[in-house]
């Protein structure tokens, strides 16, 4: 994250924090072993070598925000690998997961109250879609039209960003790895969830990378491209329906 953006931070965070009534307290981390505090990113799936007609290109919308409020992960509602004994499965989330390495990962974040980072997420992406909407009934090639995509393309940034805010491992501003570890984990089954559901739909899966796929629809000529609109469509809402 360049230094620009992540200097936006402090501010949106303590602001949130004030929101919230939450009291923050600085704390000093050991820059050493932040440095050696590594995760696994994203999942990148091996291209399927060949000339491809009609591929189409499936995006989860702000896959990394999404999930960041879905688990609401967050400093404020992080229980560590274990619970407390005093609470039931029904009060937390667990994300569970299994490294390359072969290491078991297991983190577990409170359901509620909504944390920091989920309220920050949640306000800037609400933002974000009032300011598309005024977008849409604005003449285009204006100088209002310029402004107002800007500011949105601004504000998804910012919410993009904040995943990446988490998982700083050198001069960090409050930095958690557990946090950060558990979104890519996350991010890495939802892809897997929609890998099965592409395969299971009869659909060829050509590539995928973090938050999107490609796909060719088998039995459809390569000059036949309106007959890709009833199974894209179709697929899109089997997709839809496999997660919150």
């Amino acid at each position: 994250m360049c230094w620009p953006r992540k200097s936006r931070w402090p501010s949106a965070r303590l602001s949130t924090i004030d929101d919230l009534d939450f009291a923050y307290e600085p704390e000093e981390f050991d820059e050493n072993e932040l440095v050696a505090a590594k995760y696994e990113g994203a999942c990148v799936l091996e291209p399927v070598p060949g000339l491809y007609y009609n591929v189409l290109q499936y995006d989860f919308d702000s896959l990394y925000p999404s999930v960041l409020m879905a688990y609401n992960i967050c400093y404020s509602t992080y229980l560590s690998t274990e619970p407390p004994p005093n609470m039931v499965p029904q009060m937390y989330h667990t994300v569970k997961w299994t490294s390359k390495g072969g290491d078991e990962n297991i983190h577990h974040f409170l359901k509620e109250p909504e944390g920091i980072v989920p309220k920050l997420l949640r306000d800037l992406l609400g933002v974000r879609k009032a300011v598309k909407k005024i977008l849409k009934s604005t003449e285009l090639y204006t100088v209002q039209y310029n402004v107002l995509d800007k500011r949105q393309q601004a504000l998804k940034v910012c919410a993009n960003s904040i995943y990446g805010v988490l998982g700083v491992q050198k001069h960090g501003m409050l930095p958690l790895n557990e946090g950060a570890s558990s979104c890519t984990a996350l991010g890495r089954m939802s892809l897997g969830i929609a890998v099965a559901k592409f395969e299971e739909l009869g659909a060829t899966v050509v590539y995928g990378d973090t938050d999107s796929c490609y796909v060719t629809f088998n039995g459809i000529a390569a000059d036949n491209f309106p007959a890709l609109w009833a199974p894209a469509t179709a697929t899109e809402k089997a997709l839809e329906a496999c997660f919150p």
